[in-house]
C-alpha cells in the first residue's frame, strides 16, 4: 500500500500493481474484520481505515489514477501511527 501511493501518473505497470494490492486489501479485510483478537487492536482500526481511504480511491478514479497529495499525506500518516501501534503490541 505504502508503494502505490508513491505512483505518478503515467508509472509503467501501475494498473496491474493497483490490483494486486486491491485484491490484497479485499483479503486481509475479510480474513481479520471478524477475528476479535485482532479487529479491536488500534493498529487494526488504523489499518482498516486507510485500507477504506485506498481503496474509495481506486474504486472512485480507477487502477491507473495516482493518489492525490492531500490523501497521499494523510494515508502516510496513518502509516506512520500503525507502525508505532505494532511496535507496542496494540
Amino acid at each position: 500500500m505504502i508503494n502505490v501511493c508513491s505512483f505518478k501518473k503515467g508509472t509503467p505497470g501501475m494498473s496491474d500493481v493497483v490490483a494486486d494490492v486491491r485484491k490484497e486489501m479485499n483479503d486481509f479485510v475479510a480474513r481479520y474484520r471478524r477475528n476479535n483478537n485482532v479487529n479491536g487492536s488500534a493498529s487494526f482500526n488504523t489499518l482498516y481505515t486507510a485500507i477504506n481511504t485506498l481503496s474509495g480511491h481506486y474504486a472512485s478514479y480507477g487502477n491507473n489514477y495516482p493518489v492525490p497529495e492531500k490523501r497521499k499525506k494523510r494515508l502516510t500518516q496513518q502509516f506512520a501511527e500503525i507502525d508505532k501501534a505494532l511496535k507496542r503490541g496494540r
